[in-house]
Formats: structure tokens, sequence, C-alpha cells
């Protein structure tokens, strides 16, 4: 984990462009992806990896059919603002979410303005203790993405954690910070379809509150 690179920016601001632009020089960057977010176990992703040769080898169809699947689930809507796959570099947030139920991606999970308020201001919501678990968890995480697959390459991660930057960079000493920037007014119609797109799929049909956007 030495010289990771921390790309960080509002939803919308075209983060994710430039994060899976930059994860395609792979002989330089190692991105996390879905499954290693949402489901952080070695076992798991060993196994995965075991029916990706399978795939390779015979011809088999595991993965395509885990993606579309998983596609399938999203729907068109989000997939139309969101592109998601498995092979595709994926954003922090997921692994938060997750796992502690923490960040704006829980407004999708539980479409409440109180919920979703309190989960994004990590600095305000949670102590130094609760802040510092977190970031061990996460750096736990992504080396076991670093260990599996990394081969000596600089961790390219992303997130809308603005807050939670904070606890990365006493984690992570020697990272580097790429922030971008959009004007907002351009960023809302966008975020607001996406954010009720997802809140359809998380929340089993919820929407996120108008008066919270």
């Amino acid at each position: 984990l030495k010289s990771p690179v921390f790309l960080v920016g509002g939803f919308r601001t075209g983060s994710t462009s430039l994060h899976r632009a930059l994860s395609l020089d792979t002989s330089r960057y190692c991105s996390p992806r879905f499954v290693e977010l949402a489901m952080p176990f070695l076992t798991l992703h060993y196994f995965l990896d075991w029916l990706e040769s399978l795939d390779s080898r015979f011809g088999t169809s595991f993965i395509p059919s885990i993606e579309a699947s998983f596609q399938r689930v999203l729907g068109p809507e989000c997939m139309a603002r969101h592109p998601m796959s498995y092979h595709s570099a994926e954003e922090d947030d997921v692994l938060h979410a997750a796992w502690h139920l923490a960040g704006w991606y829980v407004g999708t999970m539980f479409p409440d303005a109180d919920a979703w308020r309190e989960a994004g201001q990590m600095r305000a919501t949670y102590d130094e203790g609760q802040r510092s678990k977190m970031s061990r968890f996460y750096r736990r995480s992504v080396q076991k993405v670093l260990y599996r697959r990394g081969e000596g390459r600089q961790l390219l991660s992303k997130s809308h954690l603005i807050e939670f930057m904070h606890a990365v960079e006493e984690e992570f000493p020697g990272a580097h910070f790429v922030g971008t920037v959009r004007d907002p007014k351009d960023t809302f119609v966008s975020w607001y379809a996406l954010a009720q797109a997802a809140s359809k799929v998380m929340a089993g049909g919820g929407e996120l509150p108008r008066e919270a956007a």
C-alpha cells in the first residue's frame, strides 16, 4: 500500500469517468471492484477467480451469468446513469454503506431524510474511535484486493466520502488525493435521478424524499 491514489469528489462530478479511465492503466494501478467491496472475503474472491478460470479454459459462462444477473437487478435506469460490470472499478462508498451503514449511499438503502443526512456527515456523526475502526476495516479490505491481484501496483481508489478523507490520510501516509469539481447546478438533476433509481432498487420501491434533496 505504498503511495495509494484516492480520487474524491461529489456525485456526478465526473469522478467515475476519471476513475475508470485511469484504472485502464493496468500496469500501474489496481482498483477494487464492486464484489470486492460489497463482500470483502478472500475465500469468496478466490472461488470467483476459479469460476473465471473455468470460463477461460472450458468456455463456460459463470462470470457473465453473474454479471448479467447483477445488472438485471440494478435495472436499466441505474445502468444507464452509472454503468457497472463485474470487472469495472467501483467506488469505496459501497464498502462503507454495506458494512457500517455509513456514507451517502445509505440514502438509497433507507430513503429517510434524517438517516441519509446523518450517515453522510461522517465527521459530525461518528466519533474518532468509530472513524478509526472504519478506516482500519477499509485498509484491511483493500489489502486483500492487492494481496490477491495487486502484483505490486498502486491502489487507485475513488470515493464520494469527502469527510472521511481525514481518516484515510492518517491511515495511509504518503497517499495522493485528487479532487473532482463541477458546478452543482450541472450535477443536481443527474444526481437526483440516479438517487431515485437506486432507491427503487435498494429500498424495495422507496424513493429518496425530495425535501432531503
